[in-house]
Protein backbone atom coordinates (compact mmCIF):
# COMPACT_ATOMS: atom_id res chain seq x y z
CA UNK A 1 0.00 0.00 0.00
CA UNK A 2 1.22 3.49 -0.83
CA UNK A 3 2.00 5.75 2.10
CA UNK A 4 2.36 2.94 4.63
CA UNK A 5 5.22 4.55 6.53
CA UNK A 6 3.48 7.90 6.76
CA UNK A 7 0.28 6.13 7.75
CA UNK A 8 2.01 4.30 10.60
CA UNK A 9 3.48 7.58 11.83
CA UNK A 10 0.07 9.26 11.80
CA UNK A 11 -1.46 6.21 13.51
CA UNK A 12 1.08 6.56 16.33
CA UNK A 13 0.32 10.28 16.64
CA UNK A 14 -3.40 9.54 16.89
CA UNK A 15 -2.68 7.57 20.07
CA UNK A 16 -1.05 10.54 21.81
CA UNK A 17 -4.38 12.00 23.10
CA UNK A 18 -5.08 8.71 24.91
CA UNK A 19 -1.78 9.05 26.77
CA UNK A 20 -2.37 12.73 27.50
CA UNK A 21 -5.88 12.28 28.87
CA UNK A 22 -5.33 9.01 30.72
CA UNK A 23 -6.50 8.44 34.28
CA UNK A 24 -3.98 9.81 36.81
CA UNK A 25 -5.93 9.80 40.06
CA UNK A 26 -4.45 7.85 43.01
CA UNK A 27 -8.04 6.82 43.72
CA UNK A 28 -7.95 4.43 40.75
CA UNK A 29 -6.89 1.68 43.14
CA UNK A 30 -9.71 2.38 45.62
CA UNK A 31 -12.32 0.57 43.55
CA UNK A 32 -13.59 -2.44 45.51
CA UNK A 33 -12.81 -4.95 42.73
CA UNK A 34 -9.32 -3.53 42.25
CA UNK A 35 -8.52 -3.52 45.97
CA UNK A 36 -9.61 -7.13 46.41
CA UNK A 37 -7.75 -8.25 43.29
CA UNK A 38 -4.48 -6.62 44.40
CA UNK A 39 -4.89 -8.07 47.87
CA UNK A 40 -5.14 -11.57 46.37
CA UNK A 41 -2.06 -10.98 44.24
CA UNK A 42 -0.10 -10.17 47.39
CA UNK A 43 -1.61 -13.07 49.30
CA UNK A 44 -0.57 -15.75 46.79
CA UNK A 45 2.51 -13.99 45.36
CA UNK A 46 2.68 -16.48 42.49
CA UNK A 47 1.94 -15.27 38.93
CA UNK A 48 1.88 -18.84 37.58
CA UNK A 49 -0.94 -19.80 39.91
CA UNK A 50 -3.52 -18.17 37.61
CA UNK A 51 -2.85 -20.72 34.86
CA UNK A 52 -4.22 -23.50 37.06
CA UNK A 53 -6.78 -21.66 39.23
CA UNK A 54 -9.66 -19.20 39.21
CA UNK A 55 -8.55 -15.60 38.70
CA UNK A 56 -7.98 -13.37 41.78
CA UNK A 57 -11.59 -12.19 42.22
CA UNK A 58 -12.56 -15.86 42.56
CA UNK A 59 -15.84 -15.51 40.70
CA UNK A 60 -15.26 -18.47 38.35
CA UNK A 61 -13.38 -16.86 35.46
CA UNK A 62 -10.26 -18.22 33.77
CA UNK A 63 -8.13 -15.18 32.87
CA UNK A 64 -4.43 -16.00 33.33
CA UNK A 65 -3.15 -13.69 30.58
CA UNK A 66 -4.93 -10.50 31.65
CA UNK A 67 -4.13 -11.31 35.29
CA UNK A 68 -0.44 -11.22 34.39
CA UNK A 69 -0.94 -7.57 33.36
CA UNK A 70 -2.19 -6.87 36.88
CA UNK A 71 0.78 -8.82 38.26
CA UNK A 72 3.18 -6.71 36.20
CA UNK A 73 1.79 -3.43 37.53
CA UNK A 74 1.61 -4.73 41.08
CA UNK A 75 5.26 -5.83 41.07
CA UNK A 76 6.77 -2.87 39.21
CA UNK A 77 4.91 -0.03 40.96
CA UNK A 78 2.70 -1.26 43.82
CA UNK A 79 0.17 1.24 45.08
CA UNK A 80 0.85 3.73 42.27
CA UNK A 81 -2.51 4.56 40.69
CA UNK A 82 -0.89 6.78 38.05
CA UNK A 83 1.20 3.86 36.78
CA UNK A 84 -1.84 1.59 36.66
CA UNK A 85 -3.63 4.29 34.67
CA UNK A 86 -0.72 4.46 32.23
CA UNK A 87 -0.96 0.71 31.62
CA UNK A 88 -4.67 1.09 30.88
CA UNK A 89 -3.83 3.87 28.41
CA UNK A 90 -1.13 1.78 26.71
CA UNK A 91 -3.58 -1.09 26.22
CA UNK A 92 -6.11 1.33 24.70
CA UNK A 93 -3.40 2.72 22.40
CA UNK A 94 -2.48 -0.78 21.27
CA UNK A 95 -6.17 -1.47 20.60
CA UNK A 96 -6.40 1.67 18.47
CA UNK A 97 -3.31 0.61 16.52
CA UNK A 98 -4.92 -2.81 16.12
CA UNK A 99 -7.96 -1.14 14.55
CA UNK A 100 -5.65 0.68 12.14
CA UNK A 101 -3.83 -2.54 11.20
CA UNK A 102 -6.99 -4.60 10.73
CA UNK A 103 -8.69 -1.83 8.74
CA UNK A 104 -5.59 -1.48 6.53
CA UNK A 105 -5.55 -5.21 5.82
CA UNK A 106 -9.28 -5.29 5.04
CA UNK A 107 -9.66 -2.07 3.04
CA UNK A 108 -6.15 -1.85 1.51
CA UNK A 109 -6.43 1.90 2.11
CA UNK A 110 -4.26 3.85 4.54
CA UNK A 111 -6.51 6.89 4.79
CA UNK A 112 -9.62 4.81 5.47
CA UNK A 113 -7.72 2.97 8.18
CA UNK A 114 -6.64 6.24 9.78
CA UNK A 115 -10.22 7.51 9.80
CA UNK A 116 -11.41 4.30 11.45
CA UNK A 117 -8.65 4.55 14.05
CA UNK A 118 -9.37 8.23 14.74
CA UNK A 119 -13.02 7.37 15.28
CA UNK A 120 -12.09 4.56 17.69
CA UNK A 121 -9.75 6.89 19.59
CA UNK A 122 -12.53 9.47 19.98
CA UNK A 123 -14.80 6.79 21.47
CA UNK A 124 -12.02 5.64 23.80
CA UNK A 125 -11.65 9.20 25.07
CA UNK A 126 -15.40 9.68 25.39
CA UNK A 127 -15.27 12.61 22.97
CA UNK A 128 -18.62 13.56 21.49
CA UNK A 129 -18.83 14.85 17.93
CA UNK A 130 -21.54 17.54 18.12
CA UNK A 131 -21.54 18.27 14.39
CA UNK A 132 -22.50 14.68 13.58
CA UNK A 133 -26.14 15.32 14.47
CA UNK A 134 -26.30 18.19 11.97
CA UNK A 135 -24.67 16.49 8.97
CA UNK A 136 -27.93 14.75 7.89
CA UNK A 137 -29.61 18.18 7.81
CA UNK A 138 -26.89 19.41 5.44
CA UNK A 139 -27.38 16.33 3.24
CA UNK A 140 -31.14 16.88 3.14
CA UNK A 141 -30.68 20.57 2.27
CA UNK A 142 -28.29 19.67 -0.55
CA UNK A 143 -30.66 17.11 -2.03
CA UNK A 144 -33.68 19.40 -1.65
CA UNK A 145 -31.88 22.10 -3.65
CA UNK A 146 -31.40 19.60 -6.48
CA UNK A 147 -35.06 18.53 -6.25
CA UNK A 148 -36.19 22.15 -6.55
CA UNK A 149 -33.88 22.73 -9.50
CA UNK A 150 -35.10 19.69 -11.43
CA UNK A 151 -38.72 20.09 -10.23
CA UNK A 152 -39.13 16.37 -9.70
CA UNK A 153 -38.51 13.83 -6.96
CA UNK A 154 -36.72 10.53 -7.49
CA UNK A 155 -36.71 7.48 -5.21
CA UNK A 156 -32.92 7.45 -4.92
CA UNK A 157 -33.02 11.00 -3.55
CA UNK A 158 -35.46 9.98 -0.82
CA UNK A 159 -33.29 6.99 0.08
CA UNK A 160 -30.14 9.11 0.36
CA UNK A 161 -31.83 11.66 2.62
CA UNK A 162 -33.10 8.93 4.93
CA UNK A 163 -29.89 6.87 4.82
CA UNK A 164 -27.82 9.85 5.95
CA UNK A 165 -29.32 9.53 9.44
CA UNK A 166 -28.11 5.93 9.78
CA UNK A 167 -24.73 6.46 8.13
CA UNK A 168 -23.70 9.37 10.33
CA UNK A 169 -25.14 7.82 13.49
CA UNK A 170 -22.36 5.23 13.13
CA UNK A 171 -19.88 7.97 14.05
CA UNK A 172 -21.14 7.99 17.63
CA UNK A 173 -19.85 5.66 20.35
CA UNK A 174 -21.53 2.23 20.61
CA UNK A 175 -22.05 2.77 24.35
CA UNK A 176 -22.08 5.78 26.67
CA UNK A 177 -19.65 4.03 29.08
CA UNK A 178 -17.23 3.00 26.31
CA UNK A 179 -14.37 5.08 27.75
CA UNK A 180 -15.32 5.04 31.43
CA UNK A 181 -15.08 1.25 31.71
CA UNK A 182 -11.91 0.84 29.64
CA UNK A 183 -9.52 3.78 29.88
CA UNK A 184 -10.59 5.00 33.32
CA UNK A 185 -11.43 1.75 35.16
CA UNK A 186 -8.61 -0.61 36.13
CA UNK A 187 -10.54 -3.95 35.90
CA UNK A 188 -11.59 -2.98 32.36
CA UNK A 189 -8.13 -3.97 31.17
CA UNK A 190 -9.31 -7.57 30.96
CA UNK A 191 -11.39 -6.58 27.92
CA UNK A 192 -8.77 -4.25 26.44
CA UNK A 193 -6.06 -6.92 26.72
CA UNK A 194 -8.33 -9.36 24.91
CA UNK A 195 -9.16 -6.74 22.27
CA UNK A 196 -5.49 -6.12 21.49
CA UNK A 197 -4.88 -9.84 21.03
CA UNK A 198 -8.06 -10.40 18.99
CA UNK A 199 -7.19 -7.58 16.61
CA UNK A 200 -3.63 -8.87 16.21
CA UNK A 201 -5.02 -12.34 15.50
CA UNK A 202 -7.48 -11.07 12.90
CA UNK A 203 -5.04 -8.72 11.18
CA UNK A 204 -2.37 -11.43 10.99
CA UNK A 205 -4.95 -13.85 9.59
CA UNK A 206 -5.97 -11.40 6.86
CA UNK A 207 -2.31 -10.81 5.99
CA UNK A 208 -1.79 -14.58 5.82
CA UNK A 209 -4.71 -15.03 3.41
CA UNK A 210 -3.77 -12.06 1.22
CA UNK A 211 -0.25 -13.39 0.80
CA UNK A 212 -1.00 -17.06 0.25
CA UNK A 213 -4.63 -17.64 -0.70
CA UNK A 214 -5.54 -18.11 -4.38
CA UNK A 215 -7.48 -15.40 -6.16
CA UNK A 216 -10.83 -15.62 -7.92
CA UNK A 217 -10.39 -16.20 -11.64
CA UNK A 218 -10.54 -13.00 -13.68
CA UNK A 219 -13.59 -12.77 -15.97
CA UNK A 220 -12.97 -13.32 -19.67
CA UNK A 221 -12.34 -10.11 -21.64
CA UNK A 222 -15.44 -8.59 -23.18
CA UNK A 223 -16.10 -6.13 -25.98
CA UNK A 224 -16.55 -3.30 -23.47
CA UNK A 225 -13.10 -3.73 -21.83
CA UNK A 226 -10.43 -1.13 -22.47
CA UNK A 227 -8.04 -2.51 -25.11
CA UNK A 228 -4.52 -3.43 -24.03
CA UNK A 229 -1.62 -1.26 -25.18
CA UNK A 230 2.17 -1.54 -25.12
CA UNK A 231 2.23 0.07 -21.66
CA UNK A 232 -0.46 -2.22 -20.21
CA UNK A 233 0.66 -4.36 -17.27
CA UNK A 234 -0.78 -7.82 -16.80
CA UNK A 235 -1.73 -8.22 -13.15
CA UNK A 236 -0.74 -11.59 -11.83
CA UNK A 237 -0.63 -13.18 -8.40
CA UNK A 238 2.01 -15.50 -7.05
CA UNK A 239 1.15 -17.07 -3.67
CA UNK A 240 3.85 -16.55 -1.04
CA UNK A 241 4.79 -18.64 1.96
CA UNK A 242 3.20 -16.90 4.94
CA UNK A 243 2.99 -19.54 7.65
CA UNK A 244 4.52 -17.12 10.15
CA UNK A 245 1.46 -14.89 9.98
CA UNK A 246 -0.82 -17.87 10.52
CA UNK A 247 1.14 -19.02 13.57
CA UNK A 248 1.01 -15.46 14.93
CA UNK A 249 -2.74 -15.35 14.39
CA UNK A 250 -3.43 -18.65 16.15
CA UNK A 251 -1.05 -17.83 19.03
CA UNK A 252 -2.73 -14.46 19.57
CA UNK A 253 -6.12 -16.21 19.54
CA UNK A 254 -4.95 -18.58 22.28
CA UNK A 255 -3.79 -15.65 24.41
CA UNK A 256 -7.04 -13.77 23.74
CA UNK A 257 -9.31 -16.51 25.10
CA UNK A 258 -7.06 -16.66 28.15
CA UNK A 259 -7.62 -12.96 28.77
CA UNK A 260 -11.39 -12.55 28.75
CA UNK A 261 -14.39 -14.79 28.08
CA UNK A 262 -15.62 -12.68 25.17
CA UNK A 263 -12.66 -14.02 23.18
CA UNK A 264 -14.47 -17.34 22.66
CA UNK A 265 -16.29 -15.66 19.77
CA UNK A 266 -13.05 -15.20 17.83
CA UNK A 267 -13.43 -18.35 15.65
CA UNK A 268 -16.87 -17.11 14.54
CA UNK A 269 -15.43 -13.69 13.72
CA UNK A 270 -12.55 -15.28 11.79
CA UNK A 271 -15.16 -17.07 9.67
CA UNK A 272 -16.85 -13.71 9.00
CA UNK A 273 -13.54 -12.14 8.02
CA UNK A 274 -12.95 -15.04 5.64
CA UNK A 275 -16.31 -14.32 4.01
CA UNK A 276 -15.35 -10.65 3.71
CA UNK A 277 -12.13 -11.60 1.95
CA UNK A 278 -14.14 -13.73 -0.47
CA UNK A 279 -16.11 -10.65 -1.52
CA UNK A 280 -12.76 -9.07 -2.45
CA UNK A 281 -11.67 -11.99 -4.62
CA UNK A 282 -9.38 -13.59 -2.01
CA UNK A 283 -10.29 -17.27 -1.75
CA UNK A 284 -9.93 -17.64 2.01
CA UNK A 285 -9.06 -21.20 3.00
CA UNK A 286 -11.77 -22.05 5.50
CA UNK A 287 -10.30 -25.48 6.23
CA UNK A 288 -7.34 -23.78 7.93
CA UNK A 289 -9.71 -22.03 10.32
CA UNK A 290 -9.99 -25.37 12.10
CA UNK A 291 -6.95 -24.26 14.11
CA UNK A 292 -9.02 -21.54 15.79
CA UNK A 293 -11.70 -24.05 16.75
CA UNK A 294 -9.01 -26.31 18.21
CA UNK A 295 -7.87 -23.36 20.34
CA UNK A 296 -11.44 -22.82 21.52
CA UNK A 297 -11.87 -26.51 22.35
CA UNK A 298 -8.59 -26.55 24.29
CA UNK A 299 -9.68 -23.46 26.23
CA UNK A 300 -12.98 -25.11 27.19
CA UNK A 301 -11.19 -28.26 28.37
CA UNK A 302 -8.68 -26.29 30.44
CA UNK A 303 -11.37 -24.07 31.91
CA UNK A 304 -13.45 -27.06 32.96
CA UNK A 305 -10.35 -28.54 34.56
CA UNK A 306 -9.43 -25.54 36.73
CA UNK A 307 -12.59 -23.43 37.20
CA UNK A 308 -15.85 -24.59 38.84
CA UNK A 309 -18.74 -25.18 36.44
CA UNK A 310 -21.38 -23.91 38.87
CA UNK A 311 -22.06 -20.17 38.39
CA UNK A 312 -20.61 -17.96 41.09
CA UNK A 313 -22.71 -15.49 43.03
CA UNK A 314 -21.35 -12.68 40.86
CA UNK A 315 -22.23 -14.52 37.66
CA UNK A 316 -25.74 -15.26 38.90
CA UNK A 317 -26.16 -11.60 39.71
CA UNK A 318 -24.90 -10.52 36.29
CA UNK A 319 -27.00 -12.85 34.12
CA UNK A 320 -30.13 -11.36 32.58
CA UNK A 321 -32.84 -12.43 30.18
CA UNK A 322 -35.93 -10.95 28.61
CA UNK A 323 -36.42 -8.02 26.27
CA UNK A 324 -33.19 -6.25 27.23
CA UNK A 325 -31.09 -9.04 25.74
CA UNK A 326 -32.78 -8.91 22.34
CA UNK A 327 -32.78 -5.12 22.23
CA UNK A 328 -29.05 -4.99 22.98
CA UNK A 329 -28.32 -7.45 20.18
CA UNK A 330 -30.69 -5.65 17.81
CA UNK A 331 -28.81 -2.42 18.46
CA UNK A 332 -25.89 -3.95 16.55
CA UNK A 333 -27.74 -5.89 13.90
CA UNK A 334 -30.38 -3.31 12.98
CA UNK A 335 -30.63 -0.22 15.21
CA UNK A 336 -33.90 0.68 13.51
CA UNK A 337 -35.60 -2.12 15.45
CA UNK A 338 -35.27 -0.05 18.62
CA UNK A 339 -36.73 2.98 16.89
CA UNK A 340 -39.73 1.07 15.56
CA UNK A 341 -40.29 -0.38 19.02
CA UNK A 342 -40.25 3.12 20.53
CA UNK A 343 -42.66 4.24 17.83
CA UNK A 344 -45.12 1.44 18.60
CA UNK A 345 -44.95 2.13 22.33
CA UNK A 346 -45.61 5.82 21.70
CA UNK A 347 -48.55 5.14 19.37
CA UNK A 348 -50.15 2.89 21.99
CA UNK A 349 -50.92 6.02 24.01
CA UNK A 350 -53.07 7.46 21.20
CA UNK A 351 -52.69 9.26 17.89
CA UNK A 352 -52.30 12.59 19.68
CA UNK A 353 -48.69 11.54 20.22
CA UNK A 354 -48.13 12.27 16.52
CA UNK A 355 -48.06 15.95 17.45
CA UNK A 356 -44.74 15.44 19.25
CA UNK A 357 -41.36 15.38 17.55
CA UNK A 358 -40.07 12.25 19.25
CA UNK A 359 -42.42 9.96 17.34
CA UNK A 360 -41.31 11.28 13.99
CA UNK A 361 -37.68 11.05 15.07
CA UNK A 362 -38.15 7.35 15.85
CA UNK A 363 -39.84 6.81 12.49
CA UNK A 364 -37.06 8.54 10.55
CA UNK A 365 -34.36 6.65 12.46
CA UNK A 366 -36.01 3.32 11.71
CA UNK A 367 -36.59 4.10 8.06
CA UNK A 368 -33.00 5.31 7.69
CA UNK A 369 -31.73 1.78 8.38
CA UNK A 370 -34.01 0.31 5.75
CA UNK A 371 -33.14 3.09 3.31
CA UNK A 372 -29.40 2.47 3.56
CA UNK A 373 -29.58 -1.29 3.16
CA UNK A 374 -32.11 -0.92 0.35
CA UNK A 375 -30.10 1.72 -1.48
CA UNK A 376 -26.76 -0.06 -1.06
CA UNK A 377 -28.05 -3.41 -2.26
CA UNK A 378 -25.35 -3.63 -4.93
CA UNK A 379 -22.57 -3.17 -2.33
CA UNK A 380 -24.18 -4.48 0.84
CA UNK A 381 -22.02 -7.54 1.49
CA UNK A 382 -18.90 -5.96 3.08
CA UNK A 383 -21.00 -3.76 5.37
CA UNK A 384 -23.32 -6.62 6.31
CA UNK A 385 -20.36 -8.88 7.19
CA UNK A 386 -18.86 -6.18 9.43
CA UNK A 387 -22.23 -5.87 11.18
CA UNK A 388 -22.18 -9.65 11.64
CA UNK A 389 -18.67 -9.51 13.13
CA UNK A 390 -19.63 -6.75 15.58
CA UNK A 391 -22.84 -8.51 16.62
CA UNK A 392 -21.21 -11.92 17.04
CA UNK A 393 -18.34 -10.40 19.06
CA UNK A 394 -20.88 -8.81 21.40
CA UNK A 395 -23.29 -11.78 21.51
CA UNK A 396 -22.34 -13.46 24.84
CA UNK A 397 -22.20 -10.11 26.64
CA UNK A 398 -25.78 -9.34 25.66
CA UNK A 399 -26.94 -11.81 28.30
CA UNK A 400 -25.25 -9.83 31.10
CA UNK A 401 -26.03 -6.56 32.82
CA UNK A 402 -24.14 -4.00 30.80
CA UNK A 403 -20.64 -2.56 31.19
CA UNK A 404 -18.98 -0.29 28.66
CA UNK A 405 -16.01 -2.57 28.05
CA UNK A 406 -18.35 -5.20 26.59
CA UNK A 407 -18.50 -2.98 23.50
CA UNK A 408 -14.76 -2.37 23.15
CA UNK A 409 -13.94 -5.25 20.80
CA UNK A 410 -17.21 -4.94 18.80
CA UNK A 411 -16.48 -1.21 18.59
CA UNK A 412 -13.45 -1.97 16.42
CA UNK A 413 -15.73 -3.44 13.74
CA UNK A 414 -18.19 -0.57 14.12
CA UNK A 415 -15.38 1.92 13.46
CA UNK A 416 -14.38 0.05 10.29
CA UNK A 417 -18.06 -0.20 9.33
CA UNK A 418 -18.49 3.56 9.67
CA UNK A 419 -15.76 4.04 7.06
CA UNK A 420 -16.99 1.23 4.82
CA UNK A 421 -20.57 2.52 4.49
CA UNK A 422 -19.34 5.93 3.38
CA UNK A 423 -18.36 4.64 -0.06
CA UNK A 424 -21.81 3.42 -1.21
CA UNK A 425 -23.43 6.38 0.55
CA UNK A 426 -21.16 8.85 -1.24
CA UNK A 427 -21.94 7.27 -4.60
CA UNK A 428 -25.64 7.52 -3.86
CA UNK A 429 -25.30 11.14 -2.75
CA UNK A 430 -23.41 12.13 -5.90
CA UNK A 431 -26.10 10.51 -8.03
CA UNK A 432 -28.87 12.21 -6.04
CA UNK A 433 -27.47 15.74 -6.45
CA UNK A 434 -26.28 15.33 -10.05
CA UNK A 435 -28.40 16.46 -13.02
CA UNK A 436 -30.42 13.62 -14.47
CA UNK A 437 -29.19 12.32 -17.81
CA UNK A 438 -31.21 13.49 -20.80
CA UNK A 439 -32.60 10.93 -23.19
CA UNK A 440 -32.05 11.49 -26.89
CA UNK A 441 -35.27 12.38 -28.74
CA UNK A 442 -37.01 9.55 -30.55
CA UNK A 443 -36.27 9.44 -34.27
CA UNK A 444 -39.03 8.48 -36.66
CA UNK A 445 -36.46 7.12 -39.10
CA UNK A 446 -32.89 5.85 -38.98
CA UNK A 447 -30.04 8.32 -38.82
CA UNK A 448 -28.21 8.86 -42.12
CA UNK A 449 -25.53 6.22 -42.61
CA UNK A 450 -26.78 3.92 -39.85
CA UNK A 451 -27.05 0.20 -40.46
CA UNK A 452 -30.50 -1.28 -41.01
CA UNK A 453 -32.03 -3.31 -38.18
CA UNK A 454 -32.22 -6.96 -39.16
Amino acid sequence: MKGTRVGILVALLLCVPILLFRATSPGLLEDSDTKFLLMKLGEYNNPWRWFTHDWPLENHFYRPISTLIFELDWRLHPGDGRAFGMTNAILCCLSALGVFWLAAELTQSIWKSLVAQALFVSWTLGVTLPLVDYIPYAVVALVVVRILMQRSLRLDQVLVMLASVYVFSLLTSPDSKFSGDTLYWIPGRTATTMTVLCLVSLAAYVRFERLGAPRRAEPAPSATDVPATRSSVQRGFEPKTSIGWFVTSVAAAALAVGSYEQGVMLPFVVFGIGMLLRTQGVQARFSLQTAFWVVLFAYIVIRLQFVPIKPSGYQTQQFRDGTGVYLSLANYILPGVLSFRSLLISLSSGLVILLTGGVWGSLVTGLSNLAFWGGARAEWKPSAILVFCAAIAYLPMGFLHQFGHYHFWPGAFMAILAVTVMEPFWKGLVTAVSPQALRAPHRSSRAPGSLPHL
